[in-house]
């Protein structure tokens, strides 16, 4: 699967009122809280790819701006002491369409049983509530899968209540 083809379809998933791209095919289910997707199987124990949007903010967030960088600050410390193997990639901010400002992460660590490289990207979307964004893929594939994500990403729609 490659960003260019993939072919593309829209998603509203209404207790988070977001709308988004989605590849065409993959399986999803809704969550109180939000919903999960996943990609084809990718490995021989059945590994997908996945991501979730799930609205929720944590005691305490102010919210705007300066609540997303300081959520950011505090996952940050907690992932690397949390997480073996934590290498920090990227960080991004922007704001969607919906004129709401998105932190972005990506990072990879490791898990030990069975032994896996992750490949991730962590978003932000301060939106009504805080929508936590957590995308998932083994690190081999992360070049097949992040572009994916990030289209995806960068395509959440909020819609009014």
């Amino acid at each position: 699967m490659t960003e260019a083809a993939t072919q593309w379809i829209s998603y509203f998933n209404p207790t988070t009122r977001l709308s988004i791209l989605a590849p065409d095919g993959w399986g999803g289910s809704d969550l109180d809280d939000g919903f999960r997707l996943w990609g084809p199987p990718e490995t021989d124990d059945d590994y997908r790819s996945s991501l979730s949007f799930r609205e929720g903010s944590p005691a305490g967030y102010p919210g705007g701006v300066e609540g997303l960088e300081l959520l950011a600050e505090v996952t940050l410390s907690e992932m690397s002491e949390q997480y073996a193997g934590f290498a920090l990639g990227a960080e991004d901010r922007f704001w969607l369409s919906s004129g709401v400002p998105v932190y972005v992460r990506r990072y990879e660590w490791e898990q030990s049983d069975p032994q896996r490289r992750f490949a991730q990207i962590q978003a932000f979307i301060d939106a009504e509530s805080l929508i936590r964004v957590n995308m998932a893929t083994l690190a081999q594939l992360s070049g097949q899968y992040l572009p994916v994500f990030e289209t995806i990403l960068r395509s959440t729609r909020i819609i009014p209540r």
